[in-house]
């Protein structure tokens, strides 16, 4: 059986007053339920080193980022696939054409968190940022990176 956690949710709204006109803001809590999950300890994002390389970039370039980060494979370490096909799936799921998920990936490769690989469609992105494995692993996987 799941555990849970009770929480409590304050949702404030903004309203424009039919009567005075004034601005108002309402405030109404509620208690909500969330199951706890055990989270995958062999994913991970690095706070420290890599996080100012991309907290500031617009937030669509950001979103594609998170996203690409989480399809990193544990066997993978830190290789994506943006080939042309998962370039469609990715314009379908951000309601973007896939001139634009090409734009971003450029964006990503010019602030250097991407890097392609060899192969085509593979790309590196850099595990200073986000990695997957064992934590052993990670500086060796840096080092791989800064080769390519």
């Amino acid at each position: 059986m799941a555990k849970t956690s009770p929480l409590a949710r304050t949702v404030r709204k903004t309203v424009l007053s039919k009567d005075s006109g004034e601005i108002i803001t309402l405030e109404e809590t509620e208690e909500v339920t969330v199951r706890r999950t055990k989270i995958d300890e062999t994913f991970f994002v690095v706070m420290n080193e890599g996080m100012e390389r991309w907290l500031l970039l617009p937030k669509p370039v950001m979103s594609l980022l998170l996203s690409l980060a989480s399809r990193i494979c544990l066997e993978d370490r830190f290789l994506i696939d943006i080939s042309p096909r998962m370039r469609d799936e990715l314009a379908k799921l951000f309601e973007v054409s896939t001139k634009t998920i090409t734009n971003r990936v450029l964006e990503l490769k010019r602030i250097g968190i991407l890097r392609p690989t060899l192969h085509r469609g593979t790309y590196a992105l850099d595990p200073r940022c986000f990695f997957r494995g064992p934590l052993g692993e990670r500086s060796k996987a840096v080092k791989e990176f800064d080769a390519l």
